[in-house]
C-alpha cells in the first residue's frame, strides 16, 4: 500500500494516473478476493485495501487527504471494483478509478445532507453477551455522547444528525467501533476484546522488540505478576512461573539467597547459574538485595538465538529485569505495605523420650550388653524417664517469626522529564532466636529529553542489609534433632544447660549456641546506569552505556566458650570485609527501518565489562571480654590468622544483530558476538559466537485468514553458540598459597603451588538448538507456546584432581561434555470471562535430559566422582538396599558377613537415584468477582531423589542421639524399612543406602484472596486504587518425604516456614 504527503500528492497523482492510462496488453486484471467479514462488520480503509493487496496484484494509490482510518461496512463480501466504488461513493464520498493493477482513490464531492435533532439508546456488549459498563458512546466529531449504565445500556439526544453520521464506541481492554446511524434509533452494539499481546514490547538484550518480532526462546514475567506473592526475593515470586526456570530455594532463612538454574546443569565444575542484567548492567551475587517492587518485567533469554548476544556469558541463559520508569502525565503516589507471622511448616516426627528410651534398650540388646534403667541412663535422663518429663527441642528452640515491608514509590512526569522514584524497608525475624534478615532500598530512575534529539537518564539503586544467621553451619539444626529427649534444658536455677544429659559426647543445647554465637553479615551495595541516547536519524540512534556495581561486605563472628563449636575452651571472634567495584561500558548503535512489507532492526555493539574486588580477615581467641564480640578484636590474647586477597578480571565484547521481517510473515535473526576474557590463556582469550534464527507467523499466511478464531500462529526455529566464563580468575596462570611449615627448631611461612597452571584454558562452549511454537485464539481466551531444546556443551571447564607425586593439587583442564535436551510447555487460558466473573489459568511445565556425553576424552567414567558417561551429572552411587535381613535368611547372611536385622544391599555399587528434578511444573489460577479476587500457585518436581541427611543412620541407632519414629528391626518386627539398633556401632553396614528417598511434591505455594474497593468511591477520598488481601506462603505441600521439605535436600538446614500476612496496596 503506497501513501503519499500531501506536499507531493499533486505531481505523483498525475504521474501515477498516467501510468493508470499506459496500455496494459496481454495481462488481464485480477480477479477480486472475497473479503474475509462477517455480516454487518465494520472495516478500516487501511485493512480493506490490506486484505485485497494481500491475496491480488492490486495495488491502492491514494492521498494523505484520504483518511484511511475511517471504516466502511461491506454487506457483499464477495466485493469487485464497482462494489468498492459504490461503498467508497457512498459511504465516505472518495472516488474510485482503476487502470489495471492499480487502483487511484481520491477525494469527492459529498453530498449535502439534511440534519435533524433525534433519540437514539442502545446496548453495548462484550463478545461474550455481557453488558459493558461505563462504554463510551460519542457522536463522531462532536462532543455529544454518553456512557453506559449497569445495564450496558445508553440513551441519547442528537442534534443536527445525518443519516450518514456515526456513532463512536470505546472502552479500555476493547477495540473502538463505529456506527452509522442511517434510519436506525435502537442499536445493539458488540465490542470485540483488544488482544494486543502481539504489539507488547519485550526486553531482548540491547534493545527492545515487538512480542510478533521476536525469533527465540523469551519468557515474560510481568512485575504484577512478580508482585502477586509478598516476598523479599524476586526469584521465590518466578518460581512455576516460568517454564525451564529451576529455582532452588536450599534454605527458608531469612535473606538466603536462592540459586536458578534454566535449562539444566551444563558445566560439571564451573558455575551454572545464567547472568542477570538490570536496567543493562549484568550483575553478579546479591539478587535478594533488588527490591521486586521495583520490576516492571523480567525476561528469561534461554535459547542461543536469544542468548548468543551475550556471547560468554549466555550459556546457561540469561536474565533481564527492567526497573519501573516515570511517565509523563499527573504524579502517582503508591504504597504497598504488608505485616506477616512465620512458623516452621512441618515439624519432625521425632521419638518422645520413652520411644527413644525403648531404642536405647534394644541397641544394647542387639550388642549383648543390656542392663538396668538406672544404668543405661545417666542421673538426668534416668530421672526425666521415670517421671515422665520429655524435652522436644524443636519446640524449645523454634518460634513465630515476623515479616513487614513497607514500600513507597512516586511516578510521574512532563513531556522533558520522568522520574520514578521508590524507598522501602523489609524486615524478616526467623523462627529462632539470632535469625533475621532487614534491606533498606532506595532506586531513583531519571529519563530527561534535554534536546529533541537527545535523551539523557540514569537507572540507580542503593541497597542496605544486614542479615543474622545465628550460630551458623548446620551444627544447630543437627543438635535440635539428635539432642536426647529425656535431656534437661535448663538447670534448677534457669541457667541453660550445656550438655543436656551426660552421655551426649560432643552435642550441646541448641539454647546454648543461640546465647554464645553471633553471626552478622552487612551489605552496602550501589548499583547505578548512566546513559545518552543520540537520535541521529529518524531511523538511526546512537546509545552509550556507563554503569557501575559497587558493594562492601562487613561480616563479624563470635563464639562464645559454651558453644558447640568451642566446646567450653577459649571464645572466638572473627571479621571478614569483602569490597567489589564491577564497571562497564556499552557503546550501541540501533538502525530500524520500515518500509513496504520489510521491516529492518539492526544492532551493533562494541563493549567493556570489568571488575576488581578484595578480601581481608582476621580470625583471634580468648577475646577479654565476650562483650566486645569481633568490635574490639585486636584486644584479643591470641590472633590465629590475618589474610588478604585481590582479583580483577575484564571482558571485551563486540556484538552484532540483524533482524529482518518480510509481510509481517517471515522473520530472520543473525547475530554473533566476539568476546576477549583475561580468565584464560593467551592464544584462547578471544570466543566467538554466532546465532541464527528464523520465525514463520502462519496466521499471516493468505490461507490462513479464513481463520478469524485464531490471532496468531508462530512457528520458530534458532540454532547458536555461547560460552561459559564461570571460574575465578588467574586459573590460567596457576595459584601460590601461604603455607606455615617447620625449620629448624622454629616454626617459618611461606608460600606452597595448590593449583597446576594451564596456558591453554580456554572458553567452555555451548550450542544449542531450538524449535518453538507460539499460538493464540479466539482474541487471546488461550494461548501459550511449546519448545523442544537440545543443546551440547564441549570443552568443559573441569577441576581435574592429581596425583600427590605431583606437587599439586589439581588442574583446570578443558575436558569433556554434556548435553541436555527437553521440552517446555506453556499455557494461559480465559476459561471463564461474565459481567462481574473472570477466571484465568496458567499451567507450564518442563522436562529435562541431563546427559554426560564424554570425560577426559577417554570414554571412562569417573566412578570416585560419580560421573558416568550416559548419565546426569549429580547421580546417587551406592549399593542399593534390597531389605533387611530376616531371621530365616541367617545362613545366608552370615555367610556374606552380615546377621539378621542389618540392611540387606545389592553387592556392587550402582546409580540409585538422580539428584536433579526432570519435571518441574507450575500452575496458577486467578478468580475475580466484582472487586474480589481470589488466587493460588502450585508448583511441583518430579522424577528425583534425596540423600537425607537426617535419615543418615550413623550415630542415630546405637542408642546415643535421637532419630524420628523409625519403623526398625526387631526379632519380634520382621519390617524391611529400617535395621536394628545396635550399640556396638557407629552406624549400620552400607547405612548411606538407607538414606535416598524420592523427592517428588508438589507445593501449594502461594493463596491470595483481596479486595478493590470501588473507584468511584474513592474519588471522594482522594484515592485513585484501594486494595486489601490476604496471604497464605507454603501452606501445605505434598510429599513422600519425612524430612523438613523436600527442596532443601537435607534435614540439618533452617525449616521450611509458612508465612501469613496481610497488605494493603493504595494509591493517589
Amino acid at each position: 500500500m503506497t501513501i503519499f504527503t500531501k506536499s507531493k500528492a499533486a505531481g505523483i497523482l498525475m504521474l501515477a494516473a498516467g501510468a493508470f492510462f499506459v496500455p496494459n496488453f496481454g495481462q488481464a486484471a485480477p480477479e477480486w478476493p472475497v473479503i474475509q467479514l462477517e455480516e454487518g462488520e465494520r472495516i478500516t480503509l487501511k485493512n480493506l485495501f490490506k486484505q485485497i493487496e494481500k491475496s491480488t496484484d492490486y495495488r491502492f494509490v491514494f492521498s494523505q487527504e484520504v483518511d484511511v482510518l475511517q471504516t466502511v461496512e461491506v454487506e457483499n463480501t464477495s466485493l469487485g471494483i464497482k462494489e468498492l466504488q459504490k461503498v467508497l461513493q457512498e459511504q465516505l464520498g472518495l472516488n474510485c478509478n482503476q487502470q489495471g493493477n492499480n487502483i487511484l482513490i481520491t477525494p469527492g464531492t459529498q453530498k449535502q445532507k439534511l440534519t435533524q435533532n433525534v433519540k437514539v439508546k442502545g446496548v453495548v456488549l462484550d463478545n461474550y453477551g455481557e453488558p459493558i459498563i461505563g462504554a463510551t458512546i460519542v457522536l463522531k466529531g462532536t462532543q455529544q455522547g454518553g456512557i453506559t449504565d449497569i445495564e450496558g445500556k445508553f440513551s441519547l439526544n442528537l442534534e443536527g444528525v445525518t443519516s450518514e453520521d456515526r456513532l463512536e464506541v470505546s472502552f479500555l481492554g476493547y477495540e473502538d467501533s463505529e456506527v452509522k446511524l442511517g434510519n436506525q434509533s435502537d442499536f445493539r452494539i458488540v465490542l470485540k476484546e483488544f488482544f494486543a499481546e502481539l504489539n507488547e514490547v519485550v526486553v531482548v538484550g540491547y534493545g527492545e522488540m515487538e512480542k510478533k518480532d521476536v525469533t527465540g526462546a523469551v519468557a515474560s514475567v510481568s512485575g504484577e505478576s512478580l508482585n502477586d506473592m509478598a516476598t523479599a526475593n524476586f526469584l521465590d515470586a518466578a518460581q512455576g512461573k516460568v517454564a525451564g526456570l529451576d529455582v532452588n530455594i536450599g534454605s527458608a532463612a531469612p535473606g538466603q539467597q536462592m540459586d536458578i538454574v534454566i535449562r539444566g546443569n551444563s558445566s560439571i565444575t564451573a558455575s551454572n547459574a545464567p547472568v542477570v542484567v538490570v536496567d543493562g548492567m549484568p550483575i553478579e551475587g546479591g539478587l535478594n538485595e533488588i527490591n521486586p517492587n521495583d520490576i516492571e518485567s523480567m525476561e528469561v533469554l534461554k535459547d542461543a538465538s536469544s542468548t548468543a548476544i551475550y556471547g560468554s556469558r549466555g550459556a546457561n541463559g540469561v536474565i533481564l529485569i527492567t526497573t519501573k520508569r516515570g511517565k509523563s502525565g499527573q504524579t502517582r503516589v503508591s504504597v504497598d505495605s504488608y505485616v506477616g507471622v512465620t512458623s516452621v511448616s512441618n515439624k519432625l516426627n521425632l521419638m518422645n523420650g520413652e520411644e527413644f528410651a525403648e531404642m536405647k534398650r534394644e541397641a544394647y540388646r542387639t550388642a549383648g550388653n543390656l542392663m538396668p534403667d538406672d544404668q543405661l541412663f545417666d542421673p538426668i535422663a534416668y530421672n526425666n524417664l521415670q517421671h515422665g518429663n520429655y524435652t522436644d527441642w524443636q519446640d524449645l528452640t523454634y518460634h513465630n517469626g515476623i515479616q513487614q515491608n513497607h514500600q513507597i514509590s512516586i511516578v510521574g512526569g512532563n513531556d522533558k522529564l520522568r522520574t520514578a522514584v521508590s524507598g522501602g524497608f523489609y524486615e524478616e525475624q526467623g523462627i529462632m532466636d539470632n535469625y533475621d534478615f532487614n534491606r533498606i532500598n532506595l532506586r531513583t530512575n531519571i529519563d530527561y529529553d534535554a534536546f529533541d534529539w537527545l535523551t539523557v537518564g540514569t537507572s540507580t539503586m542503593f541497597s542496605s542489609s544486614t542479615q543474622n544467621t545465628g550460630p551458623g553451619g548446620q551444627n544447630i539444626f543437627d543438635n535440635i534433632v539428635r539432642l536426647n529427649p529425656l535431656g534437661d534444658a535448663y538447670d534448677e536455677d534457669g541457667n541453660i544447660l550445656f550438655r543436656p544429659t551426660t552421655d551426649e559426647g560432643q552435642r550441646s543445647n541448641p539454647l546454648s549456641d543461640i546465647e554464645n554465637i553471633t553471626n552478622e553479615v552487612k551489605n552496602n551495595r550501589f548499583l547505578s546506569n548512566l546513559y545518552a541516547e543520540a537520535k541521529i536519524l529518524p531511523w538511526l540512534s546512537y546509545r552509550v552505556n556507563v554503569g557501575l556495581d559497587y558493594l562492601y561486605e562487613n561480616s563479624g563472628a563470635f563464639y562464645g566458650s559454651e558453644s558447640s563449636r568451642q566446646q567450653g575452651g577459649n571464645n572466638r571472634a572473627e571479621v571478614v570485609n569483602r569490597r567489589k567495584m564491577g564497571y562497564m561500558v556499552d557503546n550501541i548503535l540501533s538502525a530500524k527501518k520500515t518500509w513496504n512489507d520489510h521491516k529492518l532492526n539492526v544492532t551493533l555493539m562494541t563493549g567493556m565489562q570489568g571488575e576488581n574486588s578484595t578480601y581481608a580477615h582476621i580470625y583471634a581467641n580468648r577475646i577479654p571480654n565476650d562483650e566486645f564480640l569481633w568490635h574490639n578484636i585486636g584486644s584479643a590474647e591470641e590472633i590465629q590468622s590475618v589474610g588478604s586477597d585481590y582479583a580483577d578480571w575484564m571482558l571485551l565484547s563486540y556484538m552484532a544483530r540483524v533482524n529482518y521481517t518480510f509481510k509481517d510473515r517471515y522473520i530472520f535473526t543473525v547475530s554473533s558476538r566476539r568476546d576477549g576474557s583475561s580468565r584464560f590463556g593467551d592464544g584462547y582469550k578471544y570466543g566467538l559466537f554466532p546465532s541464527a534464527a528464523f520465525a514463520w507467523r502462519l496466521k499471516e499466511e493468505t490461507f490462513m485468514q479464513s481463520a478469524e478464531w485464531l490471532d496468531d500462529l508462530k512457528l520458530r526455529v534458532s540454532y547458536g553458540a555461547a560460552g561459559n566464563t564461570g571460574i575465578p580468575p588467574y586459573q590460567s596462570l596457576g595459584s601460590l598459597h601461604s603455607s606455615n611449615y617447620v625449620y629448624g627448631d622454629r616454626g617459618a611461612s611461606g608460600f606452597r603451588f595448590q593449583d597446576l597452571a594451564n596456558p591453554d584454558l580456554r572458553w567452555e562452549k555451548t550450542a544449542s538448538f531450538n524449535v518453538g511454537i507460539d499460538h493464540s485464539v479466539w482474541s487471546g481466551r488461550i494461548s501459550g507456546s511449546i519448545e523442544y531444546y537440545n543443546s551440547l556443551t564441549t570443552d568443559l571447564l573441569l577441576e581435574r584432581q592429581l596425583p600427590a607425586s605431583t606437587g599439586y593439587e589439581s588442574v583446570l583442564q578443558n575436558v569433556g561434555s554434556v548435553r541436555n535436551s527437553g521440552i517446555e510447555f506453556n499455557l494461559n487460558t480465559v476459561n471463564v470471562v461474565t459481567k462481574d466473573f473472570r477466571w484465568n489459568t496458567n499451567v507450564n511445565f518442563s522436562y529435562n535430559k541431563n546427559q554426560v556425553v564424554d570425560l577426559y576424552g577417554t570414554g571412562m567414567d569417573d566412578v570416585g566422582n560419580a560421573w558416568f558417561i550416559g548419565q546426569p551429572i549429580n547421580v546417587i552411587y551406592d549399593h542399593r538396599k534390597l531389605g533387611i535381613w530376616q531371621l530365616e535368611e541367617q545362613e545366608e547372611a552370615l555367610a556374606k558377613g552380615f546377621q539378621p536385622g542389618e540392611l540387606k544391599v545389592t553387592e556392587e555399587r550402582e546409580i540409585i537415584g538422580y539428584r536433579d528434578p526432570q519435571w518441574i511444573a507450575g500452575m496458577t489460577n486467578s478468580f475475580s468477582y466484582k472487586g474480589w479476587e481470589f488466587s493460588f500457585l502450585l508448583t511441583g518436581k518430579f522424577g528425583y531423589e534425596i540423600y537425607s541427611g537426617l535419615h543418615s543412620s550413623a550415630g542415630r541407632l546405637d542408642g546415643r542421639y535421637n532419630n524420628f519414629r523409625q519403623d526398625y528391626w526387631t526379632p519380634d518386627n520382621p519390617t524391611n524399612a529400617y535395621p536394628r539398633p545396635d550399640a556396638a556401632t557407629q552406624g549400620p553396614k552400607f547405612g548411606s543406602s538407607n538414606n535416598v528417598f524420592r523427592g517428588d511434591f508438589i507445593r501449594l505455594k502461594n493463596v491470595t484472596l483481596a479486595y478493590n474497593f470501588n473507584a468511584k468511591q474513592l474519588e471522594r477520598i482522594g484515592l485513585k486504587n484501594l486494595r486489601i488481601y490476604a496471604q497464605a506462603k507454603n501452606p501445605a505441600i505434598w510429599t513422600e518425604y519425612e524430612g523438613y521439605d523436600p527442596e532443601f535436600g537435607t534435614s540439618t538446614a533452617y525449616p521450611a516456614v509458612s508465612t501469613y500476612l496481610m497488605g494493603i496496596n493504595l494509591s493517589f
